[in-house]
């Protein structure tokens, strides 16, 4: 859902940005003025292979940020009640594979996303997670991660909107890409 609304609200909460005058959709936020905090406070899941890092975002809304090191893969997700997003839909995410195309807002059921996975094939995650799990990204904070062959940056403004997107850079044998999305009360939007 693109709306000039939700780009109005992101542009209020993270300052100018510059769109050009033919563009038809919203521009992601400028984020140079933004604080990055360091990575590894907000490293608290781990699984086989594969390292997160996560974060409550205004409203409580939790996102997670995962890189498998064995599989090359990186992803990202977000879901709770998501702000300025229609018809209860609460789960939105995207991964380096399917790229390079934006992420959908989805109705989604994370119960799993309620449990530390213990890293271990076949054994049911029965420990709960806790507010440590997921420590609060700041106003005016972004995080950075890099690995597997892809960088996602989430930052988190004032008025409740958290913007994440994940990149991509070209290579001699693959187009870069860059995709993500914005959540505001004002209205949300994918990349």
């Amino acid at each position: 859902m693109k709306t000039r609304r939700g780009l109005l609200a992101a542009v209020a909460v993270f300052g100018a940005v510059a769109v050009p005058e033919a563009a038809a959709e919203p521009q992601f936020p400028n984020l140079d003025d933004f604080a990055t905090v360091d990575a590894e406070g907000y490293r608290t899941y781990s699984a086989y292979m594969t390292a997160g890092w996560q974060f409550t975002a205004p409203g409580g809304v939790l996102c997670r940020i995962t890189e498998n090191s064995c599989a090359w893969f990186a992803s990202l997700a977000c879901w709770g009640a998501l702000p300025g997003v229609p018809d209860g839909e609460n789960d939105i995410g995207l991964d380096k594979a399917a790229a390079p195309s934006a992420p959908v807002f989805t109705k989604s059921d994370r119960q799993g996303y309620g449990y530390k996975n213990l890293g271990v094939p076949g054994r049911e995650n029965t420990i709960p997670l806790t507010q440590k799990d997921y420590p609060l990204l700041a106003p005016g904070k972004e995080i950075v991660v890099s690995g597997a062959g892809a960088t996602t940056t989430c930052a988190v403004g004032d008025g409740g909107v958290t913007a994440c997107r994940m990149e991509k850079a070209a290579s001699d044998s693959e187009d870069g890409w860059r995709h993500g999305f914005v959540l505001s009360p004002e209205g949300s939007w994918t990349f």
